[in-house]
């Protein structure tokens, strides 16, 4: 897996953070992206909106005769809300 991660802070409260990362091996790939608003506006609350997507392929379709075939192939884009509380 090969990734980079960047953060960063626009004020005290806000800040943008993006990632991007790429997984080799028994996949054919796997690629995932994201960026968003992070929002804290008090001490121990932090909120998100973001975007992500995800590109998967795993398995191959040519093993569709074999017994134990699996062949799973994706391309999911999300609009990410959340939330986090900490003590």
């Amino acid at each position: 897996m090969l990734g980079l991660t960047h953060r960063l802070a626009i004020n005290k409260e806000w800040s943008w953070a993006n990632r991007i990362d790429y997984g080799f091996g028994d996949s054919e790939g796997t690629l995932n992206a994201s960026t968003g608003l992070n929002w804290k506006p008090f001490e121990s609350w932090v909120f998100n909106l973001g975007l992500s997507y995800r590109d998967v392929e795993f398995g191959d379709k040519g093993d569709i005769d074999k017994n134990d075939f699996y062949y799973y192939d994706t391309d999911e884009t999300a609009i990410n809300l959340g939330f986090l509380y900490v003590w």
